[in-house]
């Protein structure tokens, strides 16, 4: 003994504690006094585990963890146990360590997923060391070890799982986890009942390449959703930048698709940049369609031989060259900086 303390070694110790003639509290004192930690807990007597549990007196390692969990002590003395730094980092250590019928052996799923004894440190620990992701959320999972379940992609993304978060107002998180797997969002949609703003969110969504976005967009009821985007008008500008920036036309656009948005409040220069690339098939809708642009482009429905002025400026030029291209207008040009002319034919023109 030095200072207080026993130096002597371990099979020594564990020897007088699994001596029936040495009384339970001077096996306390003993285990106090041990200035280390037991290598293995299946050598000493079972009713001092949870003494030597609660203490830190057990080396962390996966035996004596298995050995823990398959013991009659009651099961916090284990989970407290798991949840020290220097347990969770022993046997957690090396990511995709664990298969899931090494993890189903050690009968660990029962305690690690028990949310009110096991800190979320050690969950995202458990998590990063499997090598296997959950079909389903465990029952009665909390908030935030279902978001790191979600941000690990240790779960899988499908309809029940999402419909279990929508069901438990996990809103943010039901987004997050079909954002996860855009692939399998995109085959699998029909399975989904995924609510308008979270399909708006999705289209915005970074994880989302443009491929994705647009192949998203193929199997959408493209109209109804542009019905429903009175508020923040989100849906209507990743449509508009979906389908303009990168396409040199919009013929893949239907009719009922561009109507909306003419209609909607996207700007003016966007109407203006589906204006100039679509395909027209008679006069009034052209008409139509600048109307719904700015009202003032009404004038330019006249029939009449004078001259219409209208502000010099890019999207008004555009505008013209368009409608010169399909034969709307005779003519235009620049006066000056300031205004273009625009002279328009007497009498209906077929439309090119």
């Amino acid at each position: 003994m030095i200072n207080g303390k026993l130096e002597d070694d371990e099979e020594d110790i564990i020897h007088l504690l699994n001596n029936e003639e040495i009384l339970n509290e001077n096996k306390i004192i003993i285990i106090d006094r041990y200035n280390k930690s037991f290598n293995e807990i299946s050598k000493i007597e079972n009713s001092l585990w949870e003494y030597l549990l609660k203490n830190n007196k057990v080396v962390p390692t996966l035996n004596n963890l298995k050995n823990c969990l398959e013991s009659d002590i009651d099961k916090k003395y284990t989970q407290d146990f798991l949840n020290l730094e220097s347990t969770y980092n022993a046997i957690f250590d090396i990511s995709n360590k664990y298969d899931e019928d090494e993890i189903n052996n050690l009968k660990l799923k029962d305690i690690i997923f028990d949310n009110k004894n096991i800190e979320i440190a050690t969950f995202e620990a458990f998590l990063k060391s499997i090598n296997y992701v959950y079909e389903f959320f465990p029952e009665k999972l909390e908030h935030q070890f279902m978001q790191y379940m979600i941000e690990l992609k240790k779960v899988e993304t499908n309809p029940q799982n999402y419909q279990i978060l929508i069901d438990r107002d996990f809103n943010e998180l039901a987004f997050k986890l079909i954002e996860n797997e855009p692939d399998t969002i995109i085959e699998t949609l029909e399975s989904f009942n995924i609510d308008y703003e979270i399909l708006v969110k999705l289209m915005s969504s970074y994880k989302f390449n443009d491929t994705q976005k647009i192949n998203l967009l193929n199997i959408l009821n493209i109209t109804k959703l542009l019905k429903l985007d009175d508020e923040n008008k989100t849906f209507r500008d990743i449509l508009y930048d979906l389908k303009i920036k990168y396409f040199n036309n919009i013929n893949d656009i239907d009719d009922e698709i561009f109507n909306e948005l003419m209609i909607s409040d996207l700007s003016e220069d966007k109407k203006v940049e589906l204006f100039v690339k679509y395909k027209f098939k008679n006069r009034d809708e052209v008409t139509n369609a600048m109307l719904n642009i700015n009202v003032s482009f009404e004038k330019l429905s006249h029939l009449v031989s004078g001259p219409i002025s209208l502000n010099n400026n890019t999207y008004n030029l555009k505008l013209v060259k368009k409608l010169k291209d399909i034969n709307y207008i005779s003519s235009y040009s620049e006066k000056n900086k300031n205004t273009i002319v625009v002279y328009t034919f007497q009498t209906e023109k077929e439309i090119i």
